[in-house]
C-alpha cells in the first residue's frame, strides 16, 4: 500500500479515537451517546471503505519501452542525379548537390516494457529535407519517405509540422514483451549536411502510458560499421 493511502487510514484511526475520547465525556448508554457514537462509526466506515477503495483503482503506472538501435541496410543505398529528377518534383531537390543518395535507415526496436502490449503505435519524426524521391506504380513521382511502416508506399501519409514530418502507424494487435522487429525509412543522409541528426520515436499502447525518444542517426558511423 501506497505511504499517502498508509497515512490517511492512520490519520482516520486518530480522529475515530478522539471522536470516541470526547463522547466518554458525556453520559454513558443514553440515547444521544448511542445515536452519536453510530453515526461517527458509520463514518469512519464510509471513509475507510472509500481510502482503501482508492488504493484498489490507483495501479501503478504502465510504460510502453522499446529499445531501439540504428543500422544502413548497405544493399539499398541508391545515387540520384539532379539532372535525372522529374521536372514534377525538381523544385524539392533545387538545393542539393548534383548528386546525392538516400539510404535505408533500419531501426531495430524490441519492446522491453516488460509486459505484453496492446494496440502498439509507432510514431517517427523525421527532418522534411531528408525527403528523397519516389516513384509510384502508376508513374506519379513525389517527395517522400518510404517505409515498412505501411503496407505498401501508396498507403503512406505524412504529416508536416514546420519543418517536420511524422509518419504513424498502427500494424500490431499486440506486441510481446522481448519481441523484435525492424522498421526501416529510406532518407537522404548527405544533404543539407553530412553532420549527425536525430529523429524522435514515440511509443504508445492502449494498455500503457507512451514514450518518446531522440535517436541519434550518424551516417559516418553506421557506413563504417
Amino acid at each position: 500500500m501506497k505511504t499517502r493511502y498508509i497515512v490517511s487510514l492512520i490519520g482516520l484511526a486518530v480522529l475515530f479515537a478522539v471522536f470516541l475520547a470526547s463522547l466518554a465525556w458525556g453520559p454513558l448508554g443514553s440515547y444521544t451517546w448511542l445515536s452519536s457514537a453510530m453515526q461517527g462509526t458509520a463514518v469512519f466506515v464510509a471513509l475507510t471503505a472509500s481510502v482503501i477503495a482508492l488504493h484498489a483503482s490507483d495501479r501503478k503506472l504502465r510504460y510502453a519501452k522499446g529499445t531501439i538501435t540504428v543500422s544502413l541496410d548497405p544493399d539499398e543505398r541508391r545515387v540520384h542525379k539532379k539532372s535525372q529528377i522529374h521536372r514534377s518534383i525538381e523544385n524539392g531537390f533545387a538545393s542539393h548537390p548534383d548528386t546525392f543518395t538516400d539510404d535505408r535507415v533500419q531501426f531495430h526496436i524490441r519492446n522491453n516494457s516488460g509486459f505484453t502490449l496492446r494496440d502498439p503505435t509507432l510514431t517517427f519524426r523525421l527532418p522534411l529535407d531528408r525527403q528523397h524521391p519516389h516513384r509510384h506504380t502508376d508513374g506519379n513521382w513525389v517527395v517522400t519517405f518510404n517505409s515498412n511502416l505501411y503496407n505498401s508506399q501508396e498507403d503512406l501519409r505524412i504529416l508536416q509540422f514546420g519543418d517536420t514530418a511524422v509518419i504513424s502507424n498502427r500494424n500490431l494487435p499486440y506486441w510481446n514483451k522481448d519481441e523484435h522487429f525492424t522498421i526501416w525509412i529510406r532518407m537522404v543522409l548527405d544533404y543539407p549536411n553530412e553532420e549527425p541528426f536525430d529523429i524522435s520515436v514515440s511509443l504508445n499502447s492502449e494498455n500503457a502510458e507512451g514514450t518518446t525518444v531522440s535517436v541519434p542517426v550518424d551516417q559516418a558511423r553506421l557506413r563504417s560499421e
